[in-house]
């Protein structure tokens, strides 16, 4: 491969926007018909739905609750029938303020019950919405009014705190025993909740919570008996769960104290100042460190309380301080040249001293750490680095917890990655868009050496590693070999270029709706096994090489260095090109990674594809690649926006899909045509942030928990750009009747063409595959589409406000492609040429 080093080619103004035109519903539909005599029925509902409302006041006898005090409303649970699919969004009634509080899925992802508040003295609604249904002289069109509700509902009955249990762990039999909750409460009811429970006994309400376009989330300390007399009180909890506890840190290994080298290095750095920082949100850093004090910005050192001081307590922060400085210390130390710095660090300090977070949500921790680091610099471009997970609570099956669902803290990281802000008026500021790097979680307890790789696989990925809009990291590893002579007959865990011993994945997520995670993998470290391979340890000469709190140099492993090295990497990309976006930094990350060695074997089936996918992510990032196009591999990237959405000129004034851009692509046709029949791949990369909702609503229908998503198509070798365009219209058309873009018929040449292809690849916001073919096919493939699909702004018509709703708004995204061959040829300066750019870096 040449050598020249050149930068990335970025393209502006190219696109061409084609409106997205509805023609109708484009696909048949079984239609229901009703199981039920309606006039039996209706009296049975009846009878359910008021012996239901009747059991709230039975309720507050056994409880000891005074009625007066209580808010009027009902919450009641509909069991629906197990062959019917329901449409949930009926259930709520704007108007009366009807709300869904909570669904419950069964095996399949179908609704089996749904919860909802109905506000005092709106009850009789639902009574005559089920008498309307037993009315024959009120049916319409054949049908019972009100079917789509009452004839899929197999009965009604009181919503007791037990049904808003939304975790998989089983609740605990002492009902007396208080636990901190994490509670999920309806939209603008934290303020009235807290203040009706100020003098409630044996009850602790965090000061704080996070917000969201349908929820509220804070924390509760309590017994479950005294949750159960809150939600019989408030009528405001639509869901709650064990609060999740907070991973450990990781142990000191021995350090290599050598002083000389430490002086050596310091000798060598040369130091390019750039106004980019990584920002560590941990257990802060010890600044007078020699390797660090030179290199922390000044007003860089805060924390989140006062009383926890800003200093280093445990040493993990200062530990991931120097990997985000330096990498791993081991080769640095080794070498002679000089080393190039252009970031520089700042710590936000996120864990107390003693004790943990528990009392209050670490979500608000984060987002205020992350307020701290930008009002302290508000000039600095940064990176923010979280290397750490919080535990998932264990249940008596082994089971799942997390499922790649969103947690409050995820949903958090995803918003301020977004850069929602103004919570009265929701304002998504593009310049407060950022990019967060956050570690996959490891395994923490031991196993036997032979359970590796089937462990890694059933331990899933730990929260906040599900954040749509972080860079999610894992951890793989080259090192295997140590010359401890101790450890002569010990072998490594994990093959050269094969998943660290203790990193996580998604796998236990399969085929779902969840993004692939983690994004990418770096090193991580290896553990050795005992030659009875019944144990296993880490060792120094298997670890990575960082600064230390106590001493000079200590040993770290698993995935929090390599979380720290991938925000180095993005801090790199940062200053070299000051004007990538945060999408973009994390795009052309993800865009560099390679699968290598022990990582690269052939996937056959889509199941295959997204395990493989779920276990490495897309892969190793390779440095000259992330910052350099070659002649016979140049990268071209593309900032543009994008309306998703916009009002129908029909008479129904639906919100519909509105844009799609296309773009034309400078491709070097002379120069592939002269490959014709030589091997040519084309890496296409798309990054973008969405607005996060979570609730506990299914996530494949209007109420999903992503405000929006994106998709590239590509024409077909010798497609027409009529044909193209009208494909890919087609596609919509069906994506807008079925709101699931997997309803999507792909066809043959689409999917095999790709390394991954779109059932394998097309989940989360940021997507990438490799198109493999000859140069005379891809000379004729010069023209690529980004396409929206469904997501909540698509159905909230009216949020924030009906004067400026969400789906108005456009949407920011990065498209990078880059073209690669092993020939000897230049396919870089006839790309610059033809789309008339001046390089700038």
């Amino acid at each position: 491969m040449p050598t020249e080093k050149r930068p990335h080619i970025v393209i502006r103004n190219g696109k061409k926007k084609y409106s997205y035109t509805p023609r109708g519903r484009v696909m048949g539909f079984i239609p229901d018909t009703p199981v039920y005599d309606q006039g039996v029925h209706s009296a049975e509902l009846r009878r359910a739905y008021n012996e239901s409302i009747d059991r709230l006041e039975h309720q507050y006898e056994m409880m000891g609750i005074d009625p007066s005090t209580v808010d009027k409303g009902a919450t009641i649970e509909l069991k629906f029938r197990s062959d019917a699919s329901v449409d949930v969004a009926t259930l709520e009634n704007q108007l009366s303020k009807i709300e869904l509080l909570n669904v419950k899925l069964d095996e399949r992802g179908k609704p089996q019950s749904a919860i909802i508040y109905i506000p005092p003295k709106k009850q009789d609604i639902i009574s005559n919405q089920i008498s309307d249904y037993g009315n024959p002289e009120k049916n319409k069109f054949g049908k019972p009014r009100n079917f789509k509700k009452y004839d899929k509902t197999e009965t009604f009955e009181t919503a007791t705190i037990e049904k808003l249990w939304i975790d998989k762990s089983e609740l605990p039999a002492d009902r007396e025993r208080p636990f901190t909750w994490e509670v999920w409460l309806r939209k603008d009811s934290f303020e009235a909740c807290k203040k009706k429970l100020e003098n409630f006994d044996g009850v602790t309400v965090s000061d704080h919570k996070l917000n969201f376009p349908e929820r509220e989330i804070c924390s509760v300390h309590c017994s479950l008996n005294n949750l159960d007399r809150i939600h019989l009180i408030t009528k405001a909890i639509s869901g709650f769960r064990y609060l999740p506890t907070l991973s450990g840190f990781f142990d000191a290994l021995p350090p290599r104290e050598q002083k000389d080298w430490s002086k050596d290095l310091s000798l060598r750095i040369v130091f390019d100042l750039t106004n980019v920082s990584v920002c560590i949100l941990d257990t802060g850093i010890i600044t007078e460190h020699p390797l660090l004090k030179d290199f922390v910005v000044e007003n860089g050192i805060d924390t989140c309380e006062p009383d926890w001081g800003v200093e280093d307590h445990d040493g993990h922060g200062t530990q991931m301080a120097g990997i985000a400085l330096f990498g791993d210390l081991a080769p640095v130390l080794e070498t002679n040249d000089p080393i190039e710095l252009n970031h520089s660090l700042e710590s936000v300090k996120v864990f107390p001293p003693q004790g943990n977070n528990k009392d209050d949500h670490v979500g608000y921790i984060t987002s205020q750490a992350v307020s701290r680091a930008e009002i302290n610099n508000v000039d600095l471009k940064r990176v923010f680095c979280l290397s750490w997970s919080m535990e998932h609570e264990a249940n008596p099956n082994d089971d799942p917890v997390m499922e790649g669902k969103p947690t409050p803290l995820s949903a958090k990281i995803d918003q301020l990655a977004c850069g929602v802000e103004d919570f009265d008026e929701w304002i998504i500021n593009d310049g407060k868009k950022r990019l967060l790097v956050v570690s996959a979680g490891n395994i923490r307890e031991s196993y036997e050496p032979e359970q590796y790789g089937d462990i890694n696989d059933l331990s899933e990925v730990e929260d906040p590693g599900q954040s749509w809009n972080a860079l999610t990291v894992g951890a793989y590893t080259d090192k295997t070999f140590t010359n401890d002579p101790n450890y002569d007959e010990w072998s490594p865990i994990a093959k050269h270029g094969d998943l660290s011993a203790k990193s996580r994945t998604s796998v236990l997520w399969g085929e779902s709706y969840w993004p692939t995670k983690p994004d990418i993998v770096l090193e991580g470290g290896n553990y050795l096994a005992n030659p009875a391979k019944d144990y296993m340890e880490a060792h120094p000469d298997t670890s990575v090489l960082t600064i230390d709190k106590d001493r000079l140099f200590s040993c770290v492993h698993d995935t929090s260095p390599a979380n720290a090295e991938a925000s180095r990497l993005a801090a790199t990309v940062m200053a070299e090109y000051p004007e990538f976006w945060p999408e973009t930094v994390r795009g052309l990350i993800v865009h560099s990674a390679e699968w290598v060695d022990a990582m690269n074997k052939k996937q056959r089936s889509k199941a295959e594809k997204i395990s493989h996918l779920r276990r490495y992510g897309y892969g190793v990032p390779q440095t000259d690649f992330l910052l350099n196009s070659f002649s016979n591999r140049p990268c071209v990237i593309i900032q543009d926006y994008l309306k998703p959405f916009g009002v129908s000129t029909s008479k129904s004034k639906n919100i519909v899909f509105c844009d799609m851009n296309h773009y034309v692509l400078p491709w070097p046709e002379e120069q592939l045509r002269e490959i014709y029949d030589k091997q040519v791949k084309l890496r296409v990369t798309l990054s973008f942030f969405i607005e996060p909702s979570p609730s506990e609503r299914p996530p494949r229908t209007k109420y999903s928990y992503a405000s929006h998503e994106l998709r590239f198509k590509l024409k077909r070798p010798n497609e027409p750009e009529d044909d193209f365009l009208a494909r890919i219209n087609s596609e919509l058309q069906i994506d807008e009747n079925n709101e699931e873009s997997e309803n999507i018929k792909i066809q043959i040449e689409d999917q095999d063409r790709w390394i991954l292809g779109p059932h394998s690849r097309d989940r989360g916001s940021i997507i990438s595959d490799i198109w493999d073919g000859t140069g005379s096919e891809l000379a004729t493939q010069n023209m690529i589409a980004i396409v929206p699909q469904v997501g909540w702004w698509k159905f909230r018509n009216k949020f924030p406000n009906k004067e400026n709703p969400r789906y108005e708004q456009q949407v920011r995204y990065s498209l990078i492609l880059s073209l690669i061959t092993e020939e000897t040829i230049d396919l870089y300066t006839p790309i610059v040429t033809k789309a008339k750019i001046v390089i700038t870096v």
